[in-house]
């Protein structure tokens, strides 16, 4: 930690301003502070290429302003709202960095005892860390490797999200028919999809016949050929009155 301080404290110029940018979906808070901690500026832009151009254009009047050797950009690694921001800049052959969110939360309730949270606060904490060395350098794929990256995500996010839902759905069935799983291993098979689109409500089901029931279920099939032998199976406990 100490070593990682060290170096990019190192690797700033003695006169470089620090910009923390508090990134959101549609705008961003920006804070400038000087060598010397004092916060020079504070505006807003959006989180779009015009955006960007403004943050620019706006850093590179006060580097004028104050005689600048170079300037630092920083941010929390929020989803994936930073990317662009973080792409852009590199584009302009503009440092970048990144501040872990675990950080700028203890220096918040470190430096502020009500531990209020705002955009602008966030991105004067941000600038701070940047100007003390606390922060990391992002390592940002280019060409094919970014697109691999970005679909490799993509799809540990659908299957995180594919099993959260299978887990929400198996604790429900258990809670309504906990026999269902016992015949049916795929929950979401179509005979079983069926099953539940036509009628999900154990105490409707046993007021209908065997036939009506079975008779609404094809209705609500779309494959070729359906489960009669695991739906009779699974309507038994049910206790269906076979007569009507």
């Amino acid at each position: 930690m100490r070593n990682r301080i060290a170096r990019n404290l190192a690797q700033c110029k003695p006169r470089t301003l620090f910009v923390g940018v508090d990134i959101s979906k549609r705008h961003n808070a920006v804070c400038v502070v000087g060598w010397g901690a004092r916060v020079l500026t504070n505006f807003t832009m959006e989180n779009s290429r015009e955006g960007f151009n403004l943050l620019i254009r706006r850093v590179k009047e006060w580097k004028e302003r104050m005689r600048a050797e170079a300037i630092l950009f920083g941010c929390e690694p929020a989803d994936h709202y930073w990317r662009p921001l973080a792409y852009f800049l590199k584009s302009e052959r503009l440092p970048f960095r990144l501040v872990i969110p675990f950080t700028v939360r203890r220096y918040r309730e470190g430096i502020d005892l009500a531990r209020n949270k705002n955009d602008r606060r966030d991105a004067t904490m941000i600038a701070e860390l940047l100007r003390t060395g606390r922060s990391l350098e992002p390592r940002l794929p280019q060409g094919v490797y970014a697109d691999l990256k970005h679909t490799y995500r993509s799809y540990r996010r659908v299957r995180t999200e594919r099993t959260r839902h299978d887990n929400l759905l198996i604790g429900m069935m258990d809670l309504l028919f906990p026999e269902y799983r016992g015949v049916f291993k795929d929950l979401t098979g179509k005979s079983s999809v069926a099953a539940l689109r036509f009628c999900p409500v154990p105490s409707r089901i046993q007021t209908m016949s065997l036939d009506k029931w079975m008779l609404g279920v094809r209705h609500c099939f779309g494959g070729q050929r359906l489960m009669v032998a695991k739906l009779r199976e699974w309507s038994e406990p049910l206790k269906l009155d076979t007569l009507g």
